[in-house]
């Protein structure tokens, strides 16, 4: 009982304490200014953990309502970057543009206050996603410096999961396991890992016992589901399928999700209906190109997916810094045309030559 209560408390610390730089740069970064903005960050913040891709928009307009009032509010600025991050991995077409303003969020926030912790914090994230790697990993060292944060152990662990840095990512995430073991991202980010580890044993152990504590976020279902396939139990990942499509709403991400669950179970026509339906493998499908490949792989049509994927690689797409961990991949990953597309991610964008 000690215990959960002392979980319980290190979550609320961590969640509704006003963050203060451990160097005061600018009078109006943190302190009295914002504590009239409180309520409307705290109501963000509490969006942005549900996951969803709805909410995280929710929490981006609410950020901005916060910058309305006090525009120099850092951590305000710091969670714009962050939801547009978030947003680019959940799916939406031309992540690219949506990184492109976490990036400027990013600086912006760093020109204020760079001792804020999550300022270098979402700066890597911004820079992993352009699969700018180096310079990332330069941001999160800064971050880690500043002190403890959950937030920025669940985002370096991605950074070092996307390197196939696994062993690493699991430092970090059991670090925001102990400070934030209620958070929804926490929950998603840790059955992301222990399913890219291919430790589905665990995971699924990991799951029943989160259970007890209520529902578990949908994304977090869908790594269930594959790790359920993978057991060749696709009785239950089929009813977890429709679990989640009474949940989606329509809404055309989880759709995909869904549809790919299906056809992994081999339910392939009904998972080409729901394509169908929500026009998810159409030129101007409503999901990214990276979705769509994962979709098509499950279909069986390997080609046509590695084509998504190149289309994926010319737009920049975020998703693409899975390419080297990602399970649904391996299908694939002998073809020497991935192999051009994974070391050209893991490698990342030519440096311009100078002179």
């Amino acid at each position: 009982m000690f215990n959960i209560s002392a979980k319980i408390a290190s979550a609320l610390i961590s969640r509704i304490c006003p963050v203060q730089p451990l160097i005061r740069k600018h009078a109006t970064s943190a302190g009295a200014s914002s504590i009239p903005v409180h309520p409307l960050v705290l109501r963000a913040e509490a969006l942005l953990d549900e996951g969803t891709l709805a909410a995280t928009q929710a929490a981006l307009a609410k950020w901005q309502e916060v910058i309305e009032i006090d525009p120099r509010c850092v951590r305000a600025i710091c969670g714009i970057a962050q939801s547009y991050c978030e947003m680019a991995l959940r799916g939406v077409p031309d992540s690219a543009v949506a990184i492109s303003n976490a990036n400027q969020a990013g600086e912006r926030a760093a020109q204020l206050d760079s001792d804020l912790i999550e300022v270098p914090a979402c700066r890597g994230s911004a820079l992993a996603l352009s699969w700018k790697w180096r310079e990332a990993e330069v941001s999160f060292n800064q971050a880690l410096a500043l002190g403890e944060h959950a937030g920025t152990y669940r985002q370096y662990a991605m950074f070092l999961a996307a390197r196939s840095r696994l062993r690493e990512a699991w430092n970090y995430i059991q670090r925001a396991q102990q400070i934030d073991p209620f958070s929804y991202r926490q929950k998603v980010l840790y059955t992301r890992l222990l399913y890219m580890s291919r430790n589905y044993e665990d995971g699924l152990r990991y799951i029943s016992e989160q259970l007890l504590y209520g529902r578990l976020p949908n994304e977090a279902e869908l790594y269930r589901a594959m790790m359920l396939i993978s057991h060749n139990r696709c009785d239950e990942a089929t009813r977890l399928a429709q679990e989640l499509l009474d949940k989606a709403g329509g809404q055309p991400v989880m759709m995909s999700e869904v549809a790919e669950l299906l056809a992994a179970c081999g339910e392939t026509d009904a998972a080409g209906r729901i394509a169908a339906d929500s026009d998810l493998l159409a030129p101007s499908s409503p999901i990214s190109k990276f979705r769509q490949a994962l979709l098509l792989l499950a279909l069986g049509n390997r080609d046509r997916a590695i084509s998504l994927l190149s289309a994926a690689y010319e737009e920049h797409e975020a998703e693409l810094i899975w390419l080297a961990c990602d399970p649904r991949l391996d299908t694939i990953r002998q073809d020497s045309r991935f192999a051009a597309l994974l070391d050209g991610v893991m490698l990342g964008p030519p440096r311009p030559h100078l002179g």
